[in-house]
């Protein structure tokens, strides 16, 4: 970019020439294009390098110029920089200079575009049946799918909301089903994660929080017998997860001892509150100035029912169109156990439980058969 100017009281013109060339390797030298003004007695000016992209700039040689700060350039030259920081500046009073540099480039290396803040994984057992229930809070950027990996090899009839809106978890091959049939080999689902955000905000790029809440059923082996081993092994996540509690409901006639990546101990009661599902939704209903909201405006009866869902395609249905918005509400029974651990990072967990059935007392003789 350039900037001529007649004189000090003349209004001034702005050449702009963009060039390009590729580098042969990481590291190499290239020799700064420079700008001359035919015809006229004097020429001075100011050059300032800006870099972009993943490139480290260096002095090599100059020649017909000196260095001075930043902050000593013109206006016109600091704003035209596209907010991009001004590595070196210089200034020269004749156009004979030349300038060359030492480029280097490093190599990109992938970041973290989505987190989980909190998980809390719920399982119910029968004697036959699992009843498995989590909730999850997410922050993703653009992070299209979150994947649910080391499901039973019977899992099925999954129940998904994402956002408070249902949704469709899409199976990968060789793993659970997420349309209701069993697979013969424990597998992964995939959760659609752009349903129900507010476009607006989400086609801002910043960081958007999410709630997922998903629900699957699993059966056991064998129906429980005296004793045995319940493998109760949480859903893994290939992202990090901050906090992550445990709530299991276990038959009340068994004795139980506890292994795997939780430990070994229990606690009576959650140490951390369970996560609240979001709502982006809002309503279009009018009202009147003074009104008082309650709870029951929550499930006032949506009066934009046109079909322009945007949400379809994304798998995402209303709960009144019979697309998958049944909610299953698991039973509380059994005896509850309590879990919690920090900072997931491995994204692989194990919890067992070996259970057995307490031995019968001697029934007690009244004390006048004791003799």
């Amino acid at each position: 970019i350039a900037s001529f100017r007649r004189s000090h009281i003349a209004s001034s013109s702005t050449l702009k020439v963009y060039t390009e060339f590729d580098r042969d390797n990481a590291s190499q030298q290239v020799t700064l294009p420079r700008i001359a003004c035919m015809n006229v007695i004097r020429q001075t000016g100011q050059v300032a390098i800006v870099k972009d992209a993943n490139v480290e700039v260096h002095e090599h040689k100059i020649a017909g110029l000196s260095r001075c700060d930043a902050s000593d350039l013109s206006s016109q030259l600091r704003l035209n920089t596209n907010h991009r920081p001004i590595v070196l500046s210089y200034k020269y009073l004749t156009p004979d200079y030349s300038v060359q540099m030492d480029v280097m480039e490093h190599a990109a290396m992938d970041t973290l575009e989505a987190t989980i803040d909190r998980v809390h994984y719920k399982a119910v057992v029968t004697d036959t049946h699992i009843v498995h229930s989590a909730i999850l809070i997410v922050q993703s950027t653009k992070l299209q799918y979150l994947e649910l990996s080391q499901l039973p090899p019977t899992a099925s009839h999954f129940q998904v909301a994402v956002n408070s809106v249902p949704a469709k978890p899409v199976g990968k091959a060789g793993g659970a089903s997420a349309s209701g049939d069993s697979s013969e080999r424990a597998g992964s689902v995939l959760i659609p994660l752009l349903v129900g955000l507010n476009p607006e905000s989400a086609n801002e790029g910043h960081s958007l929080k999410s709630s997922i809440e998903v629900t699957y059923f699993s059966r056991h082996q064998e129906t429980l017998g005296h004793n045995g081993t319940l493998v109760l092994t949480p859903p893994g996540f290939t992202l990090p997860v901050s906090v992550f509690t445990v709530h299991l409901r276990l038959p009340k006639q068994y004795r139980y001892a506890f292994s795997g990546s939780f430990g070994n101990n229990t606690s009576s009661r959650l140490e951390y509150p369970i996560p609240s599902a979001f709502s982006y939704k809002t309503g279009k209903r009018v009202v009147q100035k003074d009104y008082k909201f309650s709870r029951l405006d929550d499930v006032w009866p949506d009066e934009d029912n046109d079909g322009n869902d945007s949400n379809k395609e994304s798998g995402a249905t209303k709960s009144g169109d019979g697309g998958g918005g049944v909610k299953i509400v698991t039973p509380n029974t059994g005896r509850s156990f309590y879990f919690d651990k920090l900072l997931v990072l491995d994204g692989e967990l194990a919890l067992n439980a070996t259970y057995c059935t307490p031995p019968q007392e001697a029934a007690k003789r009244p004390w006048w058969k004791v003799w």
